[in-house]
């Protein structure tokens, strides 16, 4: 049973206060390494653009305990905090930039009304605790109180002036309400390589193919298997996650204008704000994906957030062990005339570099193996714009594939995509209707 609110005492809100904000971030020690979305070493199909930190904990059931975060806005297109069960790695509460109010007499930069950021804007505080407590403060994430291990990530998009967006990180502090005390908090709890949930949905079905396999034919079994996870050691945690996309390649048609899919991404940390549309795709040698679709609106100054469509787009490419090895963002892309965008995607050669200039359109060097999982990512769609991809139902295997295609609920602004032998695209006068 929840207990009554309970406000933050003066002494409380004063020992936060004098908590130091680091000038570095080498000096915060609660945080772990930076996640940077560009490094191709990161799972779960980072944006290149993203740098993300996590912080973990482990409680108990009723412990009147959590977590407070002081920090200074960056500068950066966006910034959240999620906090998550790290036993399936699922958001359980999210806040978003222009959602977090500032400490007495500072401006949330977010808003577009004035304020300043980094490290000489603005303070805000934000608790993280369990739901059986409701504290009278403002920005409080909660969580089920039946959590053991949690995490928080924060994150920032196009950070101005290095990854921290000229604020050093927040600080993290450990929240006592028995005593009403704060303490710094201790180092972060790394993350789970294997969750129970992680082991009956990808782990047993996953054994339970390879003995089927094997028995009727183990040469060839040992033999692929070598392949795909060559002569080191298999880290569970990238099998897990190349099975959590696995059968998004069974949406491949060889041959066909290829669809985009809202594909669920359970067990992968997902950003709540973030909302995906994926093209499984799977090429022949020599050829070349061109993808199109039509550009929403967005701002890059905060003054014209709440009118753009969306606040943040863009392409990402991964393969199917969820690493991503480039993006192309809103700023980056060449939109036409008709408000279309196109991307070329193939081998880095001059000839096929010059062919998409020539046409105008963007190229993208295709830097995965034969299979691609192309992300295209809508950041905080406005609740009002018909054609964000919030519009477009999770898949859902049990139905037919046809009409759950993005372009089936919002047209055009979906990406789809084609693959052209290479020689015959440059050769092209245009890039083909599809």
């Amino acid at each position: 049973m929840p207990l009554p609110s309970k406000p933050i005492s003066r002494l409380f809100a004063a020992m936060l206060a004098l908590s130091p904000l680091s000038a570095t971030y080498a000096e915060t020690q609660t945080w772990e390494d930076a996640y940077v979305g560009s490094d191709t070493t990161v799972l779960y199909l980072p944006d290149a653009n993203a740098v993300y930190w996590r912080y973990g904990w482990k409680r108990a059931p009723g412990e009147r305990t959590g977590i407070a975060i002081r920090g200074r806005y960056p500068d950066a297109r966006y910034f959240s905090f999620n906090v998550y069960d790290d036993d399936v790695k699922q958001s359980v509460g999210s806040i978003t930039d222009v959602d977090i109010i500032p400490e007495a007499g500072a401006a949330n930069p977010f808003l577009g009304k004035g304020g300043t950021v980094g490290a000489e804007g603005g303070l805000y505080t934000l608790y993280i605790m369990p739901d059986t407590m409701k504290v009278d403060a403002p920005n409080v994430l909660y969580f089920p109180d039946s959590l053991t291990s949690l995490s928080v990530f924060l994150r920032h998009y196009l950070a101005e002036g290095g990854i921290l967006g000229g604020a050093p990180l927040p600080t993290v502090s450990a929240v006592d309400m028995n005593t009403n005390t704060v303490t710094p908090a201790d180092s972060s709890n790394p993350i789970p390589k294997l969750s129970k949930q992680e082991i009956e949905r990808y782990l047993l079905p996953l054994a339970q193919k390879l003995k089927a396999q094997y028995q009727a034919d183990p040469e060839g079994t040992v033999a692929a298997m070598r392949e795909k996870f060559g002569s080191g050691s298999v880290a569970l945690n990238s099998v897990v996650a190349r099975q959590v996309v696995a059968k998004t390649f069974d949406d491949f048609e060889a041959g066909q204008i290829l669809q985009s899919y809202n594909y669920q991404t359970d067990g992968t940390y997902p950003n709540k704000d973030n909302l995906y549309l994926v093209i499984p795709t799977i090429r022949a040698p020599r050829q070349s994906l061109v993808v199109r679709f039509r550009a929403p609106r967005y701002s890059a100054m905060p003054e014209g957030y709440a009118a753009a469509d969306v606040r943040y787009f863009s392409v990402s490419q991964g393969d199917d062990a969820t690493y991503n090895f480039a993006t192309l963002a809103d700023r980056d892309m060449r939109v036409g005339t008709d408000g279309i965008i196109e991307i070329v995607i193939g081998d880095d050669v001059p000839a096929l570099r010059a062919k998409a200039d020539e046409l105008g359109v963007n190229f993208m060097p295709w830097l995965v193996g034969e299979k691609m999982l192309l992300v295209y990512r809508h950041m905080l769609p406005r609740a009002d714009f018909a054609n964000g991809i919030d519009k477009v139902p999770a898949f859902d295997r049990t139905l037919p594939k046809k009409g759950q295609e993005g372009g089936a609920h919002i047209g055009d602004y979906a990406p789809v995509g084609v693959l052209i032998d290479t020689g015959a695209l440059l050769s092209m006068p245009r890039l083909p209707d599809f």
